[in-house]
């Protein structure tokens, strides 16, 4: 059995997963197992030919749902996620990590990453010019729904507190790289996430992964740079920001509510926090466009707006009804590589 499972999401990016596969095939084959789950328009002939990668071609073009099928497909007790635009930033990473295996009895770990590039896919998100003293941003912040949360910890609508500075529990995990001891992953896992990214409306699948692995065991972050993010502004997320913005915006509620799901918590409390903090974040976009009327705040404006509207007819599966429906399109899916 090999000692790491490396998991790789891809889509429309064959340039960039070569990279990365070349990397890890130059650190050592005997004691990983490469998955690449592909979910492009076209097969990647290049990586289906090589013997050493366990290339899957997904159903879907759905992140979640392909992590899912690299999970189910994954043979080793701890697996590594990783997005194709990732890099290895030493030839030591698994190294450090048997070493973190061997110290700490995990569920998880949290990765770092930094951005190669300062010019990247959400650089050019534009910020809001509101609010630019930190007393009165700080201030500001909590009164709209989004206060200063403690370290490591994830909080409604997605909001996170700082990374830790040192090896220590955190809530979340960053969706570019992160370890996962398999038995601990997907547990109480609900697959309407994959529903909504599959109707192009989900995101931060990061956080909600991150947080039932917090549940279920030890979940902690290692602050040394492991990874480089070589993002050249081609992330299909951030292309079209009215899609992104109202991918945010939406999504939002839905991390509202799987966190007081899996807290076993009322729903309601979450819904009146999101439409509280909705209500600020669509006022200070419509401010941001009056003051500066580009085409970028028009879009981030009104893919808000879309966003927000949906959720008013958003039905939340908190009974995990749509889970029998997923697992017969994996299965269908892993019968066929099989």
């Amino acid at each position: 059995m090999p000692d790491f499972s490396v998991i790789i999401t891809t889509y429309n990016r064959p340039h960039k997963v070569v990279e990365l596969v070349k990397q890890l095939l130059a650190i050592d084959t005997h004691t990983l197992e490469i998955i690449v789950v592909d979910s492009s328009d076209a097969v990647d002939t290049n990586l289906q030919s090589i013997e050493k990668i366990n290339y899957i071609q997904s159903h879907h073009k759905n992140q979640p749902y392909q992590r899912y099928l690299g999970y189910l497909k994954a043979t080793a007790e701890y697996l590594l996620f990783l997005d194709d635009d990732m890099e290895f930033v030493h030839n030591q990473v698994f190294a450090t990590l048997t070493r973190l295996l061997q110290e700490n009895d995990v569920s998880g770990i949290a990765l770092n990453f930094e951005d190669k590039h300062s010019d990247t896919s959400l650089a050019q998100v534009p910020k809001s010019t509101l609010f630019k003293q930190s007393s009165i941003k700080n201030l500001k912040n909590w009164f709209t729904g989004l206060p200063n949360l403690p370290t490591g910890v994830l909080g409604l609508c997605g909001n996170r507190g700082k990374k830790p500075s040192n090896l220590a529990p955190i809530q979340y995990v960053g969706g570019g790289a992160f370890l996962a001891r398999r038995e601990k992953l997907f547990q109480n896992f609900n697959c309407q996430l994959l529903d909504l990214f599959e109707e192009k409306k989900g995101m931060g699948e990061d956080a909600i992964i991150g947080y039932g692995l917090h549940q279920s065991g030890n979940l902690l972050f290692y602050p040394e740079l492991l990874f480089l993010h070589n993002d050249l502004k081609d992330s299909n997320y951030a292309m079209d920001l009215q899609a992104f913005s109202r991918r945010v915006l939406f999504s939002r509620l839905y991390l509202s509510l799987e966190r007081n799901r899996l807290n076993q918590q009322a729903l309601w409390p979450a819904k009146l926090h999101y439409h509280w903090y909705s209500f600020w974040r669509l006022l200070g976009y419509a401010v941001n466009y009056m003051l500066h009327r580009t085409k970028k705040q028009k879009s981030i404006l009104i893919g808000a707006w879309q966003g927000y509207k949906l959720t008013f007819s958003f039905n939340f599966a908190h009974q995990l009804h749509r889970n029998a429906h997923w697992m017969e399109e994996l299965n269908k899916n892993t019968s066929i590589e099989n």
